[in-house]
């Protein structure tokens, strides 16, 4: 409970209407800029990527706005590993009734995704620029970072292959574009954003990770194939996900300024063009 507590603070700390200045707060990258965006002091740094990325995110927000649903909301369920998985699906009008942009949001630890729905503001933005949100519930409250936990029916969960029957179910349908399909998540959900880009790069086209560092054990793991597209927030203060990283009994959190590197290395970003970004984001 104190963790989960922590955890719903830290959400608040990022979340929270009054510490966003931007006109829209939100933050957004576009093909061939590389963003990572730190708190107290705040400032975000742009590296040029090569020309010939695809595009990533219009816009992927991380802000609290009003959450109004477009219209009812639907629970998709999936038997895996002889249970049933769930997750929630937004689709907004104006994403209805043709292949659209797909954002997977996923919660930290012990979380609900109805919770993060509410809380994350996603939705908002979503009927605004008209793409559908995914909002996965996990076991136990915890996804499988590529370890042995949690367990299901003794064997450790397959979130791989769940979230892999998620993708190819909602494009076999022609609700998600296979072609834009991102990841974003906050906490432990963050460390299942990069599981995700090292594991299913065939499918997601970039990703967001927010409050949280890749493992070591997850870069050992780690073979996207090229170069991924990533948005890194963090913040200098994060008592549990430390900026700095840790080591604890299950391994080794990297630091941002190490996950940046890490990243800058499988993109193959040179530095040769980089340059400073205007700061986007006040704390008040």
């Amino acid at each position: 409970m104190a963790r989960l507590a922590r955890e719903q603070s830290r959400h608040r700390a990022l979340t929270a209407p009054e510490a966003i200045t931007t006109p829209a707060g939100v933050a957004s990258f576009d093909h061939c800029h590389w963003h990572r965006m730190t708190y107290a002091p705040p400032r975000i740094f742009v590296r040029k990527r090569g020309r010939f990325m695809f595009c990533a995110l219009l816009r992927l927000p991380f802000a609290a706005f009003g959450w109004t649903a477009a219209h009812a909301d639907e629970v998709l369920t999936y038997k895996w590993q002889g249970v049933d998985r769930t997750a929630i699906l937004h689709i907004p009008k104006g994403a209805a009734g043709h292949a659209a942009p797909l954002v997977i949001v996923m919660y930290g630890s012990d979380d609900k995704a109805v919770n993060f729905q509410k809380n994350s503001g996603f939705d908002a933005v979503a009927d605004r620029e008209n793409f559908i949100t995914l909002y996965p519930e996990a076991i136990d409250g915890a996804w499988n970072i590529k370890s042995r936990r949690p367990v299901l029916n003794g064997e450790p969960v397959d979130d791989i292959g769940f979230f892999r029957t998620m993708i190819d179910d909602l494009v076999s349908r022609k609700i998600a574009d296979g072609a834009r399909v991102y990841a974003t998540g906050f906490s432990f959900g963050a460390l299942m954003t990069y599981t995700l880009a090292c594991a299913l790069p065939d499918r997601i086209a970039a990703i967001a990770p927010v409050a949280s560092a890749i493992n070591e054990a997850q870069v050992e793991d780690c073979k996207p194939g090229h170069a991924m597209p990533v948005m890194m927030v963090n913040g200098t203060s994060d008592d549990v996900q430390r900026y700095d990283g840790y080591i604890k009994s299950f391994g080794r959190l990297l630091s941002v300024p190490e996950a940046t590197e890490y990243w800058r290395r499988i993109d193959g970003c040179t530095g040769k063009m980089s340059r400073r970004c205007p700061i986007l984001i006040r704390m008040t």
